[in-house]
């Protein structure tokens, strides 16, 4: 297992390393959909969506894709890469980079195989197109609102009533793996 580092530049969060990675790894695990960032040949980027199946606390994060797509091929020439999260039920966003491999592990498929895959994968965890991509973490940027959605809202109204900006910023995070 990685162990976390917290960045600790002022005005980013003071809680304990663990208690950020706690809720790091939590809110990945409630917004499982992410957009994946690669580099195509030219060094140009590529973004798709793609759904987390783990969010390892080891610092690891595992997705499916077809073991024949431009992501399987841009990953394996270009292993940097990107994902971004946003909940914005909570106003809450990650960013988080890191090192892909594309593999192919049968037994890993089926620890992580949920009936949604299927439609994608008919063959099951097993299916011969089926890959696994791991991203190892290398750090992870991570906001937070500093109050409920009523408050910014009343924030928010009172900013523009008064023509001053709200003073929030939310809570940042930054860790690395």
């Amino acid at each position: 297992m990685t162990e976390a580092v917290a960045d600790t530049r002022p005005g980013v969060s003071e809680e304990s390393v663990a208690k950020q990675r706690d809720e790091f790894f939590d809110r990945l695990k409630k917004t499982p959909y992410c957009m994946l960032i690669t580099h195509d040949v030219d060094g140009g980027m590529h973004v798709r969506p793609m759904t987390t199946q783990c969010a390892a606390e080891a610092g690891q994060i595992w997705m499916f894709l077809a073991a024949d797509s431009e992501t399987a091929a841009e990953v394996s020439a270009n292993p940097n890469v990107m994902l971004t999260y946003a909940d914005t039920g909570d106003n809450a966003f990650v960013a988080v980079r890191g090192h892909g491999t594309v593999l192919r592990d049968p037994q890993r498929a089926k620890e992580l195989w949920s009936k949604i895959a299927e439609a994608w994968f008919p063959g099951g965890p097993e299916d011969p197109k089926l890959a696994l991509l791991r991203i190892t973490l290398s750090s992870a940027e991570h906001w937070e609102p500093p109050q409920g959605k009523v408050m910014q809202f009343v924030e928010i109204v009172t900013s523009a009533l008064t023509h001053n900006p709200p003073e929030h910023e939310g809570v940042y995070r930054k860790l690395h793996f």
